[in-house]
């Protein structure tokens, strides 16, 4: 595998997951009420509980989609550009 592959699928690696992310917050949002009064009841969890967990798996997300996919797809880009750049002398 070149850099060329390794690039374009990290990439769409980063695309998919932050559309996933995007989503995941869209509807958790649209129905906050219907998921907080099922993590009450199911959990036992107060509102305030509700949130900071939601917060919290939302941020720890952010970052690992951040940290996995969009960095290296970044180094590859980079790497990918130098390698086509003429040698200075």
């Amino acid at each position: 595998m070149d850099i060329k592959d390794s690039k374009k699928f990290f990439w769409t690696a980063f695309i998919l997951s932050a559309l996933f992310f995007i989503a995941s917050a869209l509807m958790v949002m649209l129905n906050y009420e219907i998921c907080l009064d099922k993590a009450v009841n199911m959990y036992r969890m107060t509102p305030e509980t509700f949130n900071k967990a939601v917060v919290y798996s939302m941020s720890l997300w952010k970052i690992l989609i951040f940290q996995f996919t969009l960095i290296p797809a970044i180094v590859l880009t980079l790497m990918d550009r130098k390698k086509h750049c003429p040698k200075e002398d």
